[in-house]
C-alpha cells in the first residue's frame, strides 16, 4: 500500500494507474447517456423529515446500472440539511465500487466573504482518494475543478449564470484544461417534484472517446453540483 500511495498520477485520468480504479467492473464506455435519478421519499415530503438520499443510475433505456445511497447521521440531516457532511456509496449488486465524501461547510448562499467553498473527495473501493472536486470563487456562474489525487487540475465544470430557472433544464459543461467540452451534466426540470423540492434528476452526456475512468470521475462530480445548488439548505441560509 505504501508503494501505491507514492505512485504519481498523470494529468489525465486515462493515464492514471489502473490500480487507482480497481473495481471499475461496470464499464461506462458502453453508455454515452446516463440518468442520475433521485428516489422520492414520501415520508420526507409529508412530514418534512429529512431522510437519507438514494439514487438510481439508469442507462438510456431506463435500466438500472448502479444504486447509490447516503451515509449521514440523523442530527446532520435535520439541522443542516443540504449543508450536512455526508458520504455517498455507489454500488452494483451490493458491492461498493466508489464513494464520494463531502465535509460539512457553509456555502456561498449566506455571505460571500465568510463562507467556505465546497469540496468532494472521490474514493475507490479500498477507501483511497483518487480525485477531488473543488468549488471555485466566481461572481457570475458556478465553477468547479476536478483534480487528481496530487491536486493537479484535470477538468473544469462550468454552469450558467442563472441556476434557478423555473420550468427549464439547467446545464453544466465539463471542459478540458484547453477548453474542449467533453461532457454535459443537465439538471432536469421535474415539474411538481421540483416545486416541493423533493428530488433531483441529472442527465449526463459523455463524448465519444472518453475512457471509463474519465466517465466515472464526471459521474461522481455531479453529486457535488446536486448537493451545492439543488438540495434544500440549512434554515440559516434560505437563499
Amino acid at each position: 500500500m505504501a508503494e501505491e500511495k507514492q505512485q504519481i498520477i498523470e494529468t489525465q485520468p486515462c493515464k492514471q494507474n489502473a490500480e487507482e480504479f480497481p473495481n471499475s467492473s461496470l464499464n461506462l464506455t458502453a453508455h454515452n447517456d446516463i440518468l442520475v435519478h433521485q428516489l422520492l421519499d414520501v415520508v420526507e415530503v409529508i412530514f418534512a423529515w429529512s431522510r437519507i438520499s438514494r439514487y438510481q443510475i439508469l442507462d438510456a433505456d431506463d435500466n438500472q446500472l448502479l444504486y447509490v445511497y447516503e451515509v449521514a447521521d440523523c442530527y446532520g440531516r435535520q439541522c443542516f440539511s443540504g449543508l450536512r457532511e455526508f458520504k455517498l456509496k455507489i454500488t452494483v449488486d451490493d458491492n461498493v465500487l466508489y464513494s464520494v465524501y463531502r465535509p460539512k461547510r457553509c456555502t456561498s448562499r449566506c455571505c460571500f466573504m465568510c463562507c467556505q467553498l465546497q469540496q468532494l473527495d472521490i474514493l475507490n473501493s479500498t477507501g483511497a482518494q483518487i480525485a477531488s472536486v473543488h468549488e471555485k470563487w466566481s461572481c457570475l456562474k458556478p465553477i468547479f475543478h476536478i483534480n487528481d489525487k496530487d491536486n493537479e487540475l484535470l477538468y473544469i465544470i462550468e454552469g450558467s449564470s442563472c441556476h434557478c430557472r423555473l420550468g427549464s433544464d439547467i446545464k453544466f459543461q465539463v471542459l478540458t484544461t484547453s477548453g474542449e467540452v467533453i461532457s454535459t451534466i443537465t439538471r432536469i426540470w421535474s415539474g411538481c417534484r421540483d416545486c416541493i423540492g423533493a428530488v433531483d434528476d441529472f442527465k449526463i452526456n459523455f463524448n465519444e472517446g472518453l475512457t471509463n475512468e474519465e466517465r466515472w470521475l464526471i459521474l461522481c462530480a455531479s453529486f457535488l453540483i446536486d448537493a451545492n445548488y439543488f438540495q434544500k439548505h440549512s434554515r440559516l441560509c434560505w437563499w
